[in-house]
């Protein structure tokens, strides 16, 4: 497409359930839009949750297909139809289907595959069979991407020795926050028993899937440890719900631990919670993190492979505890509580969504003017 005309991008992804990668991408739209981009948001299957915070500007399609071998024809499809200027692509079976599908189109389509967390760790506690073969196909597919990107840097030395990859192969682009959008976000009303006005209590937030990978039971432990004027709020959901429960009455603080489930817009818990708390075993580059910040949030972040230490700044912005330890993650939350907050606006520079959509638009060959309040979110090895 000549560069007078409007640049098209594809953001190809699985559904808009409450995944990061999917809030990362629903900002990063938002960047790409205000760089005059049109977008598309081309979804493998299903809708979720989040179609409700799409720009309205942005088009959502759904393409149907359950699985890769299903999903290759009609992305191959959408690209003969549409023929995005790029695609950019996020979570592992997301991205074999778009090599396979742009290496069937002539002429080809620029396409760069994003990876969002540590694989080596993530590896060891597979979800499924399949995902056993994600080294293999990576080392055969991802070569034919014409970038490949992680969040961040620590992410991107895993990936490199895990894939095969040569580093300088692998580009870092960190995650896509819309400031503004969630600022306008945690402004609207909230009703918590524990985050009223004339709360009583000091009241610690998280948020992610209830899994192994998120830890919320050594959180939960930490809980038990704090003295009882603290509660503990987790937003997410998933299948070690009734383990973590069962934790929580066991330790007897069952009443002071509120699994609220998944929330559309947590924004407004960021806003009123004391602090926020990441007890993940492992992340790329954990956006959750990001958005506590962004807000004004005190954080405490496990000192995990990759992600917490470069968005804390080595402790900078937030207290970073060893893994899978409650007594240190319990001392680091009381001693938060007291603390100033950070500087949201400083913390959050490195991931404007308008900078991290103009490098993706360089990676697929469209440059235009960085913005220019904003940091680079490009780093190269």
């Amino acid at each position: 497409m000549p560069d007078e005309l409007p640049i098209r991008v594809g953001l190809v992804l699985p559904d808009l359930a409450g995944g990061g990668a999917q809030r990362v991408f629903i900002d990063l739209a938002h960047g790409l839009l205000e760089r005059s981009v049109a977008v598309d948001i081309v979804l493998l299957h299903g809708d979720g949750p989040l179609r409700a915070t799409v720009s309205p500007k942005a088009r959502v399609v759904v393409l149907g297909g359950n699985h890769m071998s299903t999903s290759v024809p009609r992305l191959v499809a959408y690209l003969r139809r549409e023929r995005p200027d790029g695609l950019i692509t996020a979570l592992h079976h997301v991205n074999l289907a778009s090599v396979l599908a742009t290496r069937s189109v002539r002429p080809r389509i620029p396409l760069v595959v994003t990876h969002h967390n540590t694989l080596s760790v993530s590896l060891t506690h597979p979800r499924s069979r399949r995902q056993r073969l994600v080294p293999l196909m990576g080392r055969l597919l991802y070569p034919l991407a014409d970038h490949v990107v992680a969040v961040s840097e620590r992410a991107a030395d895993d990936l490199a020795a895990v894939m095969g990859l040569r580093r300088r192969r692998i580009d870092v682009v960190n995650n896509a926050v819309d400031v503004d959008r969630l600022a306008a976000g945690s402004a609207e009303p909230l009703e918590h028993q524990w985050l009223t006005p004339a709360k009583r209590s000091h009241v610690i937030l998280a948020a992610g899937r209830l899994s192994d990978q998120k830890d919320f039971g050594t959180l939960i432990r930490a809980v038990a440890l704090l003295p009882e004027d603290f509660r503990l709020i987790v937003l997410g959901e998933g299948e070690g719900r009734s383990q973590l429960e069962e934790l929580a009455d066991q330790l007897g603080v069952g009443a002071r631990v509120d699994l609220h489930g998944f929330v559309p817009n947590p924004y407004p818990y960021f806003r009123a919670a004391d602090v926020f708390v990441l007890s993940s075993r492992w992340e790329g580059l954990p956006t959750v993190l990001i958005e506590a910040l962004a807000l004004g949030t005190r954080t405490v972040a496990t000192d995990i492979r990759s992600g917490p230490r470069e968005i804390l700044a080595g402790g900078r912005w937030g207290r970073l505890v060893p893994e899978r330890n409650p007594a240190a993650m319990a001392d680091a939350i009381q001693a938060s509580i007291n603390e100033e907050e950070p500087d949201g606006r400083a913390a959050s520079q490195p991931y404007d969504h308008r900078a991290v959509a103009s490098r993706y638009l360089e990676l697929l060959g469209r440059r235009t003017p960085p913005p220019e309040s904003s940091e680079p979110a490009i780093r190269r090895p």
